[in-house]
């Protein structure tokens, strides 16, 4: 985002001037926020038929509900865009400057102007201070004062990248830089700032936690996943059998996807906190299709099917086919598979261990925010494949 923009009232300009300026801002700035809470609301009802249409498929998704679906998803789109348009348009109008000229008697509804107030304090704290410019900065916390740290990828004379600091800035147009994000996935995907720099090499460092579950990397062109860090063991197994099942390794060799795996392992350990020494890395697409195979193979069961699994299972204990089917089943299971209605007082802590092992090893919220991120990154592909759609 571009530095605040600034306002001035020339000195010398009449009391009733600055006051009626003033008076102008602040309504538009009150209808702004009316429109932008309106549009909030739309967005959040047209997220409650998406989460209804979703839960109740029982049967699976008709034409008839895909297209209300799909219908549905454009309108939240459509107030998502229309939320930042009009966040950049209040923002914009906020008068940041003001050039005064003799400020006694200056007043308004509120009172005298040296007597206004905002989020960060009066406007004028000396009303003796004639021909004297009055700066009103943007809070210290609003997010265009706070632009990400950036980092500029090169090669050397090996051909390997590295990543510098600082470097002097070429003579060149501004473009957008590369974003590189560590998330614990406990939020959901929030479209990053934009920046530009001279250099065509920079990247923005864009930190939302030091408890990173998942590395986004945004190159330009591409977007890519990686889960690189102990506690997801699990899920990169799991992602490894999906791969293989979908063939995407073999896309990775030509897709550039060995590039990227250098970038983010260096990019990693200049910022993070768990180093790293390699990392496997997906296009953000690919990502989505494999955690899809993965939850396909996790497939919800309901109670009767609990019930039956675990009936077989006390017929004969010592069968090991039927062990493992009632692990399958309770692993598939949402409810408490503790419940003592399912087991009446049966001994199950040897079954639970096994269950827990087995648990679907997809961090949690990690599907729908790939989606939000692929509807920021590459929006043509997520509408175009559904990929957008919650699970």
């Amino acid at each position: 985002m571009k530095n605040c923009p600034r306002i001035n009232i020339a000195v010398g300009d009449s009391s009733h001037t600055i006051a009626t300026s003033l008076n102008a801002t602040t309504t538009q700035s009150r209808t702004l926020q009316q429109h932008i809470q309106n549009k909030k609301q739309l967005f959040k009802r047209h997220d409650n038929v998406i989460s209804n249409i979703i839960i109740n498929a029982t049967n699976g998704l008709t034409k008839d509900l895909l297209e209300k679906l799909k219908n549905a998803q454009i309108e939240k789109e459509n107030a998502r865009k229309a939320i930042e348009s009009l966040e950049v348009a209040l923002h914009i109008i906020e008068p940041k400057s003001i050039n005064i000229g003799t400020l006694n008697g200056v007043s308004n509804e509120k009172g005298t102007l040296s007597n206004l107030s905002n989020e960060n304090g009066p406007l004028v704290n000396n009303t003796s201070v004639a021909n004297k410019i009055i700066r009103r900065t943007c809070n210290s916390s609003r997010t265009c004062n706070n632009p990400y740290p950036v980092s500029y990828l090169f090669k050397n004379n090996q051909k390997r990248y590295i990543v510098k600091q600082t470097i002097v800035k070429p003579n060149q147009p501004k473009t957008e830089n590369m974003q590189f994000i560590f998330t614990n996935l406990k939020s959901k995907f929030v479209a990053p700032r934009l920046y530009k720099n001279e250099s065509e090499h920079a990247v923005s460092i864009i930190k939302y936690s030091n408890e990173a579950v998942v590395l986004l990397f945004w190159d330009g062109k591409n977007a890519w996943v990686s889960t690189p860090f102990k506690t997801q063991k699990d899920f990169r197994l799991a992602l490894t059998s999906a791969a293989k099942t979908l063939k995407i390794n073999k896309k990775n060799k030509t897709n550039g996807a060995n590039v990227a795996q250098e970038k983010v392992v260096l990019l990693n350990n200049e910022h993070g906190v768990e180093k790293i020494t390699k990392t496997t890395v997906y296009k953000l697409c690919d990502m989505i299709q494999l955690i899809d195979c993965i939850n396909k193979r996790f497939k919800k069961c309901n109670e009767d099917e609990v019930r039956n699994a675990i009936t077989a299972y006390k017929a004969n204990k010592k069968s090991a086919k039927l062990e493992s089917a009632l692990v399958d089943v309770l692993t598939r299971y949402d409810g408490d598979i503790k419940s003592p209605t399912l087991w009446g007082g049966y001994a199950i802590t040897k079954i639970t261990k096994q269950v827990n092992r087995k648990a679907n090893p997809v961090p949690t919220n990690m599907l729908r925010y790939l989606k939000d991120a692929q509807l920021h990154y590459k929006p043509a592909i997520a509408n175009r494949s559904y990929f957008f759609l919650y699970e």
